[in-house]
């Protein structure tokens, strides 16, 4: 049977690095493998029941099918960019910069006053299927935490390699190495694991983590959102309810792992 990604994490690093070892013997690590896939490669366990959630905030199959079916991420956050609870950014491949001067003003918030800085989730995606599931989740997600977190898409139309040399481009225009889409970057005020808390920090915002890939069909989005070191897990340890004993990172993938706070 496939590892869950509990039971990953519960093996310790030597057995990460065998595993990782193992889908690099399957040809699936390198960018250009991860960009053509745009899908998590790394095998999973059906859908896990733990951290129940009251059914009202549960989101259903029904419901999860019903938003597939539109057939876009655009379509799928339609009501969330229609109303700004998401703001849309779509990639100016004709002016580069100034789409980048667009991002870093919503990301960083300089604008704003420190004390009213809030941290920021942003989705790069494209219109594939884990893109859109990755929409869901990120739906899912500014449902929830829409009075804390700011929410941002950045569209990249681009097909083939345009795809591939567009996000090389992102270290010097963005500042941050986003492997491809579907990702989720993550922005707090304060970083854990370098010895800033919510009360003691610059007051600057700064990157924290990234996801790397999105589910690799719809049965897998329920564990996502619900299951051991969840998305809300993720948020929650780095953004919203500290535990003051571990944070869930990524590090550019789709494996959590947490990381002790010194």
């Amino acid at each position: 049977m496939a590892e869950s990604r509990r039971d990953f994490l519960r093996k310790g690093p030597k057995r990460a690095l065998a595993i990782a070892a193992g889908l690099s013997a399957l040809g699936c690590t390198s960018l250009d493998d991860h960009l053509k896939k745009d899908v998590l490669a790394a095998p999973q366990d059906p859908p896990r029941q733990e951290n129940p959630v009251p059914a009202l905030e549960r989101i259903t199959e029904e419901k999860i099918n019903q938003l597939m079916s539109r057939g876009s991420v655009d379509e799928i956050l339609k009501e969330e960019h229609e109303s700004g609870a998401i703001t849309k950014l779509v990639y100016n491949t004709e002016n580069p910069e100034e789409t980048a001067r667009e991002y870093k003003r919503l990301v960083f918030q300089e604008d704003v006053e420190a004390e009213k800085r809030r941290p920021i989730l942003v989705m790069f995606h494209s219109n594939s299927d884990p893109s859109k599931r990755d929409a869901i989740i990120f739906k899912e997600l500014e449902r929830k935490y829409r009075s804390q977190v700011r929410f941002v898409t950045f569209k990249v139309d681009a097909e083939g390699d345009g795809v591939e040399r567009t996000y090389r481009t992102f270290p010097r225009l963005l500042g941050i190495n986003v492997r491809g889409p579907p990702s989720i970057a993550m922005f707090g005020r304060f970083d854990l694991l370098k010895g800033e808390t919510a009360e003691e920090n610059d007051e600057r915002i700064k990157h924290l983590d990234i996801l790397y890939g999105g589910p690799k069909s719809n049965e897998w989005i329920d564990d996502w959102l619900y299951g051991d070191n969840s998305s809300s897990d993720w948020v929650e340890s780095n953004l919203i309810k500290p535990n003051g004993r571990y944070v869930v990172r990524l590090n550019n993938s789709a494996t959590p792992q947490r990381k002790e706070i010194n």
